[in-house]
């Protein structure tokens, strides 16, 4: 079982000059998962909330949305934990959210060597 962090910041000031609410959303998803692992859960709390203070409202399914359109697109990467405790990549994008699944941008995914 993998443990995952918060991350505490506040959005970027570039973010809040975008005028396109699909896009601030897409770019919260992805910041939560720029530090390190995040399991889906976290992801939704960290993108709701910043979307929030930005006056947007997003739910769970639309961030599943942005976070999958990220792991389409190749700028995200889905892992699980393996009974060994290493992260192991998904061959596939998951077509739903999966609870046993933690997710990492695709630039912090290549700094590990993963």
């Amino acid at each position: 079982m993998g443990l995952t962090f918060a991350r505490t910041k506040k959005p970027r000031e570039a973010k809040k000059k975008m005028d396109n609410p699909d896009e601030k959303l897409l770019s919260y998803v992805l910041d939560s998962i720029e530090n390190d692992f995040e399991d889906f859960e976290m992801v939704v709390f960290e993108a709701s909330r910043w979307a929030a203070e930005d006056g947007i409202v997003a739910d769970k399914t639309q961030i599943w949305h942005a976070l999958r359109h990220l792991l389409i697109s190749g700028e995200a990467r889905a892992y699980r934990n393996s009974l060994d405790g290493h992260m192991v990549p998904l061959e596939r994008v998951p077509e739903k959210e999966m609870t046993n699944v933690f997710y990492i941008s695709k630039g912090k995914a290549m700094l590990r060597g993963l």
